[in-house]
This record gives C-alpha cells, structure tokens and sequence, in this order.
C-alpha cells in the first residue's frame, strides 16, 4: 500500500500537467509581415479541447496509481503523452519519475528525470526544481549528485547567475559534493541577490548553517512527505 502523502504528491504532478495545458499562453508578440495574428478564441477553444481529453486520462492515472497498478499506470501516461502537444509532454516525463520515486525504482525515475533535464536545458525553473527535488526528497534512497549539479548548473547558467532561489541550490549541490568554501561563497550571492522579504532570512539561516560546516535540513510541506 503507498502512502497516502505520496498518493498526493503523484496526484499533484498528474494535476500539473492538467494545468500546464489549459494555461493561457503567454502574451503573442505582434506578428510578423505575412502573418497571421493570434485569435484569443480559437486557442482558448483548443485548449478546452485539450483538457477534455486529457482530463479522463489523469482521473484513470490517478486510479491505477491509488491502486499500486504501476504497469496499467505507465501506460496510461504515455497516452497523455500522445495526447499533449510536444511542448509539453515533458510533463509526462515528470510524472513518470515520480511514479518511479515512489516505488523505489530510483534509476529509472533518474532516466525520466535526466530525459526532461536535456531536452529543456535553458528552462531555468525546471532544472532548478529537478535539482532541488533530487538533493531534497526525503524518499530518494541514494541521491544523483551528479544529475542535481548539471541541473543547477543549467539553471544557474540559464539566469545568468542573476536567480537568489536557483543560487540556493547550486549552493547545496556544492555542499554536497563536498564543495564547502564554494558552497558558502554561492550562498552569499544568493543572499545579496534575494528580493523578498520573505526570502531572504531563510537564505541568511542556510547561509549561517553553512558557515558551520552544517547543511540545514529542508521543511517539506507534510502531504509531500512520504
């Protein structure tokens, strides 16, 4: 039987995808000569159409997953894989990396993981939150270390190194490796480089911790926990 706190986690990244593709895009630039310009109603049409396929696929991805069905649950997702338009089926890939988390099939989620990291390597915010996911997630019985810094290093690259949150984590991974003195000297750009109000203590703390030869311990919100 899987935890009910892992049940939330699968069934948070399967609603990501579900999200992800009845999201409005972003505002179209003017067309160019020749063009066509964008018609607000008939892209708010497909993706209502989008959704209305791809919804029932979720609700069924969701059931095999509450059921332990690993196989028929696969499967599934690689029919909401044929049913997205390519740029977003690295979603699906997500989904599956999880899906593997949870059964403790560290190496192929890795495989998904890795996948979704080279195919987006100038997505900043998702080769920050793979990296985050693998240094962090308390159910990865043996960490790729590895995978997390070519990650953090892609979204570092990708923010010109200019991102507090993605500096953070380049910072962990440094510690990690047993990169103490880069670690601390990341965590201080991330520090002068934090905005928030909100952020920026929680930086400072990990920055002190850091300082002490200590990495401090990350709070994951309880559904997430396994």
């Amino acid at each position: 039987m899987i935890a009910s706190r892992s049940l939330m986690r699968l069934f948070g990244v399967a609603l990501s995808v579900l999200l992800a593709a009845t999201a409005p895009a972003p505002a179209a630039e003017e067309p160019k000569a020749g063009e066509q310009p964008a018609d607000p109603q008939k892209e708010a049409e497909e993706r209502e159409a989008l959704a209305e396929k791809v919804r029932p696929l979720i609700e069924k991805y969701n059931e095999q997953v509450k059921a332990g069905k690993w196989q028929e649950a696969l499967a599934v997702a690689d029919e909401i894989e044929k049913a997205l338009p390519a740029k977003l089926r690295f979603q699906v890939a997500l989904m599956r990396g999880e899906l593997y988390t949870t059964k403790k099939d560290f190496e192929a989620a890795y495989k998904q993981f890795a996948a979704v990291s080279n195919a987006n390597a100038d997505n900043g915010e998702l080769q920050n939150y793979i990296a985050w996911q693998i240094c962090t997630d308390k159910r990865l019985e043996k960490r790729d270390i590895e995978l997390a810094a070519k990650c953090a290093e892609r979204a570092n690259a990708a923010t010109k190194g200019e991102n507090a949150a993605i500096l953070d984590t380049l910072a962990r991974v440094r510690f990690m490796q047993g990169k103490k003195d880069e670690a601390v000297k990341l965590q201080e750009q991330a520090v002068a480089k934090a905005e928030d109000d909100n952020l920026k203590p929680e930086l400072q703390k990990t920055l002190d911790s850091l300082r002490k030869g200590e990495l401090p311990p990350v709070e994951q919100p309880e559904q997430w926990q396994n």
